[in-house]
């Protein structure tokens, strides 16, 4: 069988879903040496990506995602590669593909969390794309051979609005990656270069986009800082990708907090080692975001002993189950008193941090390979 993958937002690049492809293709290189793969990814992440089974070959395919180009070339591009089954990690499935191809679905914001202020487009264009990207979504769902959940409750979302395909979805749960140790004067030396004292600090990483609910974090933080003046010696490092929503809610705090800004520090894209630090030296890491399809930064936040505080909502309890902090994402005074609690508590912190590490413990991309690979394997021999 000759599989193709569609891995434009491979790695760094493509954030969570740059995450699933680099680890699913990794394990599919140890676990698979049958099949042949091709697995097309764009320029950002054609470096990043270096085959290391005879088996998989990549090729460029330099169309960005939501685009004409990519409804219309891309379908010739897989055609022209003899591919038998495409494998799609997003939902932009070209309407014109031809070949049979399974789909991973990571959420339903598109449909449980659109908003105009996630877009800098005019009103009149976010509701033509929106309606493009639902018209997209429910051609692919209805043409998919099979749909990848991951989670099962993106998969109860996902059949909330598409109840005719629930014979062919399944949940193939996310992994987590095993860590890595990094040696102590590379932590030290990182962390002296953010002026950061090793588990005396608050750590997030993700986007700025509103279901992220980073400002109702924010605001939480200042106002624990105020209910305790110690807090404030506690800075919020916030890490990713600097685009227009993080740039315009940075803006947001330096003018709501013009004396005390200077608490939040905003560094940016992080290589995976300076992520694996910030993980590990985290007094507490905070994911209290209004929604998640899975929410793989809080099992990597465990793996690495850091305690997390995780909201109420979506995918987290799932994942998380008894191992994190739970606190409802709509107030930020609940998140404040949430901070408070934690941190005069550190006992609590050290039990939370025990049970995410046996929790991260049942999560593993072998797995999720391997399952993968099963359903490839139903897929091809259903159609002969």
């Amino acid at each position: 069988m000759h599989i193709g993958i569609d891995a434009r937002l491979y790695g760094t690049y493509g954030r969570g879903i740059g995450q699933y492809l680099k680890h699913l293709i990794a394990e599919l290189e140890r676990l698979d040496a049958e099949n042949e793969y091709t697995v097309f990814v764009s320029k950002q992440g054609w470096r990043e990506y270096q085959p290391t089974n005879p088996h998989f070959h990549k090729k460029m395919v330099d169309i960005r995602l939501y685009t004409l180009k990519e409804q219309l070339l891309l379908p010739w591009i897989i055609f022209r590669k003899h591919i038998d089954l495409m494998h799609f990690p997003h939902f932009t499935v070209p309407l014109f593909t031809k070949q049979p191809f399974v789909m991973t679905i990571h959420d339903m914001i598109i449909h449980k969390f659109p908003t105009e202020y996630a877009t800098h487009h005019s009103h009149a264009m976010y509701r033509l794309k929106l309606w493009g990207y639902r018209l997209t979504l429910a051609r692919a769902i209805k043409r998919a051979r099979h749909i990848i959940a991951v989670s099962n409750h993106t998969r109860d979302d996902i059949l909330s609005y598409y109840p005719h395909a629930q014979k062919k979805c399944s949940v193939i749960h996310e992994g987590v990656a095993q860590v890595n140790p990094v040696a102590q004067e590379v932590q030290h030396a990182y962390l002296n270069r953010l002026h950061l004292v090793s588990h005396h600090y608050l750590f997030y990483i993700g986007a700025a986009y509103p279901h992220k609910n980073l400002s109702a974090m924010i605001q939480g933080y200042m106002m624990a800082c105020d209910t305790d003046p110690t807090i404030a010696t506690y800075p919020f490092i916030i890490a990713g990708r600097q685009d227009v929503f993080h740039s315009q809610l940075e803006q947001l705090v330096c003018t709501t907090y013009p004396d005390i800004h200077s608490r939040i520090q905003w560094i940016g894209e992080i290589t995976d080692e300076e992520r694996s630090i910030l993980y590990a030296n985290a007094t507490f890491f905070m994911y209290i975001t209004c929604y998640e399809g899975f929410g793989l930064p809080v099992l990597e936040a465990m793996s690495h002993g850091t305690p997390v505080l995780i909201s109420d909502r979506g995918s987290l309890q799932e994942i998380a189950e008894d191992a994190a902090v739970r606190v409802s994402p709509d107030h930020p005074k609940d998140i404040a008193h949430t901070i408070v609690r934690c941190l005069s508590h550190p006992d609590v912190l050290s039990e939370y941090a025990r049970r995410g590490i046996h929790r991260a413990t049942q999560f593993s991309w072998r797995t999720t390979g391997q399952q993968t690979i099963e359903c490839y394997q139903q897929i091809f021999n259903s159609k002969q």
